[in-house]
């Protein structure tokens, strides 16, 4: 499956809650948005969109958060791939 691991995926997504209870929501929208940046920089995308679409099947609205965020931050490439890029 494209060399994604999903126990790595679910270790990003579980420290995430975490985070989530210690530094609030918006804490948790930067820590998974530098998580995804970090993955496209490292040219693992297909592990970015993995981890996208998790958070979006989990919690729209903190999904939404995470790709506003995005937009600004990634190339318009990037971004494209990560949230409307095919399966």
């Amino acid at each position: 499956m494209w060399g994604i691991n999903p126990i790595t995926v679910g270790k990003i997504i579980t420290g995430v809650g975490v985070s989530t209870l210690l530094l609030g929501r918006h804490g948790s929208v930067q820590q998974l948005s530098r998580k995804i940046k970090l993955y496209m920089s490292e040219q693992k995308a297909d592990a970015a969109k993995a981890m996208a679409r998790s958070i979006a099947n989990q919690d729209r609205s903190f999904y939404d958060k995470v790709k506003k965020e995005l937009k600004t931050e990634l190339s318009p490439e990037e971004y494209e791939y990560i949230f409307f890029g095919d399966s």
